[in-house]
């Protein structure tokens, strides 16, 4: 993808579009988005994605990470409120998961770690992860908790990754590798392909 989008609506038929082309894909049953924004509101953007899915018989189940968010988006989304649950309430009663291909998954927290890795670990279906922040500082983390952390996070794939940065931006869009885009007067260009993601130590050397 050698293209930015222009707006939060084309980014999100970039992201329709990687998890279009990753349904496809059977070696990767953990998939991941970023939207690397300050203050954006993500719970709208799943909606969204969710209807897409839907119209295309796609059937899935919103998860949400807590209580108060879960009311709110039953609120806010009454006419999905059927298919929106909390994340303690589907490990605790794994039978609403039954032969239901997809799962999409709002924001899990560090603090959510434990139990959202027991709903990936009892669920076999494909799980799509929207702005997870699973990373730990490890701070009262034993060794063996650290590692089981790091290998659980290596089992996701990032298929959509959308990031501004002080001179450019970093784009994703699954099959396509991953972007790095130069900032110049105020525009975007594309500049170069990674096959994986780039650390901050590449991205700063690169755009220098």
């Amino acid at each position: 993808m050698k293209k930015l989008p222009s707006d939060l609506l084309e980014a999100e038929s970039f992201l329709l579009k990687a998890v279009e082309s990753s349904l496809s894909d059977t070696n990767h049953n953990r998939v991941s988005s970023q939207f690397r924004f300050e203050g954006l509101r993500v719970t709208p953007i799943v909606f969204r994605l969710y209807e897409a899915l839907s119209s295309q018989s796609i059937d899935c189940l919103i998860i949400t990470p807590d209580t108060g968010s879960t009311a709110l988006a039953k609120r806010d989304y009454s006419s999905f409120k059927d298919s929106i649950y909390e994340l303690k309430d589907v490990v605790e009663n794994t039978s609403v998961l039954e032969s239901l291909p997809f799962l999409l998954v709002i924001s899990p927290q560090p603090y959510d770690y434990e139990i959202f890795y027991k709903l990936c670990n009892s669920y076999s279906g494909r799980i799509f992860m929207l702005n997870g922040k699973l990373e730990d500082s490890a701070i009262g983390i034993g060794s063996v908790g650290r590692e089981r952390r790091k290998i659980f996070l290596k089992s996701w794939i990032d298929i959509f990754w959308i990031e501004p940065l002080k001179s450019g931006a970093l784009l994703r869009v699954y099959p396509d590798q991953w972007a790095i885009f130069k900032k110049t007067n105020n525009l975007y260009s594309f500049f170069k392909y990674y096959e994986k993601k780039p650390d901050q130590e590449t991205i700063f050397l690169d755009l220098a």
